[in-house]
C-alpha cells in the first residue's frame, strides 16, 4: 500500500506542475504586455524604425526602412530570422554556383601553347605523336564519306524535295483560306463566350452585394436590434481604444500651391488636436508646396483585454440570436 500511495503523490505532483506551468504560461501571454514603439522621419527621403517587444524582453522584433526594408527576430540572444541573413545565403548561393560554372569552364589548349624545353627529346615526340594521330583521324574520315556518299540516291532525294515543294506552293492559298476561316470562327466563339462570362460574373456581384446591404439595412432599423449594435460597437470601441498607442508627439510641415486648399487641409487636421493635444504641432506653408516632418509614437498591448472583449460579444445571447437570423 505504501508503494501504491508514493506512486500516487508522485503522478499528482507531476499533474500539479504540469497545471501550474499552463497557468503560468496563459497568465504571462494574457496579462504581460506588447510594448511597441515606432518614429520617422519626412525630409528628402523617408525614414522608418520601430519595435516590438514581449515577456519582458524575450521576444524582440525590430523594423527599419531606409531605401530598403530591413527587419529581425530575437528569442533572447538568438536570431530566429533577419533580413541581412537571407541577403548572405543568397549572396553564397550565387558565389557557390559561379564558382560551379568556372570549374565546368575547360580551356583547351592549343599545340602552339605546349611548351617545349631546349633538348627536350620526350617532349618533341610526344607533340609529334599527336600530330600523327590527327592527321591518321582526318584522312578515316575523307574516306568514310567517300565511301557513304553516292550520287544516284542523292538526285532522287533532290528530285522529291522539288516536287514536295512544288505541291506545297500550289496549294498553299486553299491551305491559307481554310485556316483564316477556321481562325474567324473560333475568334467569335471566344469572343461570345468572354463577353457573357464578365457579364454574368458582374450582375451576380451586384445582386448579391445589393440583397446584402438591404439586409443589413432592415436589420439595423429594427428597434429589437439596435441595443445589439450599440452594444458590440461599445466593446469594438473599447478593443481599439486598448491597442491605440499612450504616447505620441508629431512635428509636420506642409504646403500646396493653392492657400484656399492648405486652409482646408489645416481645418481637417486641426479636428484631432482634441485627442492629441499638444503633442501635435503643425506648421502650415500657404506660399509653396512642401511636406516635411517626423512622428514618435509608443504604447502596449494587453491579450487579456482584447480577449475579455471579444468573449463578451460572442459570448452574448442577443448577438447570437442576430447572426442565427441573419443567416436565415
Amino acid at each position: 500500500m505504501s508503494v501504491f500511495l508514493l506512486i500516487l503523490k508522485i503522478i499528482l505532483m507531476i499533474i500539479i506542475v504540469i497545471l501550474a506551468l499552463a497557468i503560468l504560461l496563459l497568465s504571462l501571454v494574457l496579462f504581460v504586455p506588447i510594448f511597441y514603439s515606432c518614429k520617422g522621419e519626412k525630409g528628402d527621403e523617408i525614414v522608418l524604425a520601430g519595435h516590438v517587444s514581449w515577456l519582458f524582453g524575450v521576444i524582440n522584433l525590430n523594423f527599419s526602412f531606409e531605401k530598403e526594408i530591413a527587419y529581425s527576430a530575437k528569442v533572447l540572444w538568438k536570431t530566429i530570422f533577419s533580413s541581412q541573413a537571407e541577403e548572405t545565403t543568397k549572396k553564397r548561393t550565387s558565389s557557390k554556383s559561379n564558382k560551379k560554372s568556372e570549374v565546368k569552364k575547360i580551356d583547351v589548349v592549343s599545340k602552339s601553347s605546349i611548351p617545349v624545353k631546349e633538348n627536350d627529346t620526350e617532349g618533341i615526340k610526344d607533340i609529334e605523336n599527336i600530330m600523327d594521330i590527327e592527321d591518321t583521324e582526318d584522312t578515316e574520315v575523307t574516306e568514310n564519306t567517300e565511301a557513304t556518299e553516292d550520287a544516284e540516291d542523292i538526285k532522287d532525294i533532290k528530285d522529291t524535295k522539288v516536287h514536295r515543294e512544288e505541291y506545297v506552293e500550289k496549294q498553299r492559298p486553299f491551305l491559307k483560306v481554310e485556316e483564316n476561316k477556321k481562325a474567324n470562327i473560333k475568334k467569335r466563339f471566344m469572343k461570345k463566350k468572354a463577353d457573357k462570362k464578365p457579364k454574368k460574373k458582374a450582375k451576380q456581384k451586384s445582386s448579391n452585394i445589393k440583397e446584402s446591404f438591404y439586409k443589413i439595412k432592415d436589420f439595423l432599423r429594427e428597434d429589437t436590434y439596435k441595443g445589439v449594435i450599440k452594444f458590440v460597437m461599445r466593446h469594438g470601441w473599447r478593443m481599439l481604444k486598448s491597442i491605440l498607442p499612450r504616447k505620441i508627439r508629431i512635428n509636420l510641415k506642409f504646403g500646396t500651391d493653392d492657400p484656399a486648399v492648405t486652409g482646408y487641409i489645416l481645418g481637417a487636421i486641426s479636428i484631432f488636436y482634441a485627442v492629441t493635444g499638444n503633442s501635435m504641432v503643425i506648421e502650415p506653408d500657404f506660399e509653396k508646396r512642401l511636406l516635411k516632418g517626423n512622428f514618435n509614437l509608443k504604447g502596449r498591448i494587453f491579450i487579456f483585454i482584447l480577449v475579455y472583449h471579444a468573449l463578451k460579444i460572442i459570448l452574448d445571447k442577443r448577438v447570437k440570436k442576430l447572426i442565427a437570423e441573419y443567416n436565415h
